[in-house]
């Protein structure tokens, strides 16, 4: 008797003990073993209560912001790569003088290295990576550019919006927080479209 009541105490799971006595009890045939020390049992360690089962997260499959630095950079290196290709001739260094691109100063890439994703994404594996991005020289050139091409869509786009409506004044937008609020508007569309979006963590 003794012996039961101490494998029920050093049980971790008494799923299988606590079935097998509440059958001899529910039977009426307590086999030898008196009820109420089965009842005594069970009462002592009371059944666990019914684990949920583990829900599986649904895998994030939409695809990563074109706005990210690693994908303009990767695609800066594919143009440059090309061109490179197509001229012999031009060292690496005199890539962005001889193809015309902008000139950016350190100080000016500094400055604006402060509006870059605190974080860095493995492009292969879709993870953030832990640590600082230290985002290299080249990679802010590239980002910059990309930037500068943005920019000038918008300003043409926002110019043609304003002419079709026949004038600043009868746009729709309101004046100029008419126009942020339609930009913070297309912003939380795209995070709900893309992954990564912003320069934190999403």
């Amino acid at each position: 008797m003794q012996a039961i009541l101490d494998s029920a105490s050093r049980s971790t799971s008494q799923s299988a003990l606590q079935s097998a006595l509440q059958s001899v009890l529910d039977t009426g045939n307590p086999q030898f073993i008196p009820k109420e020390t089965i009842q005594r049992i069970l009462e002592s360690h009371p059944a666990p209560p019914p684990t949920e089962p583990v829900r599986e997260l649904t895998p994030d499959t939409r695809p990563i912001w074109p706005g990210r630095i690693e994908l303009i950079y990767k695609q800066y290196i594919v143009e440059k790569e090309a061109w490179l290709t197509a001229h012999p001739t031009v060292r690496p260094s005199n890539y962005r003088e001889k193809r015309g691109l902008e000139s950016y100063s350190p100080r000016w890439c500094k400055e604006q290295s402060r509006y870059l994703p605190n974080h860095r994404i493995d492009l292969e594996t879709e993870t953030i990576l832990e640590g600082r991005p230290h985002w290299t020289t080249e990679e802010i050139y590239a980002w910059l550019d990309y930037e500068a091409l943005q920019e000038q869509e918008v300003e043409r786009q926002v110019e043609a919006e304003l002419i079709a409506a026949g004038g600043f004044g009868q746009s729709r937008e309101r004046g100029i927080r008419g126009v942020y609020g339609r930009i913070e508007t297309d912003f939380q569309a795209l995070k709900e479209q893309y992954r990564f979006v912003g320069i934190t963590v999403d």
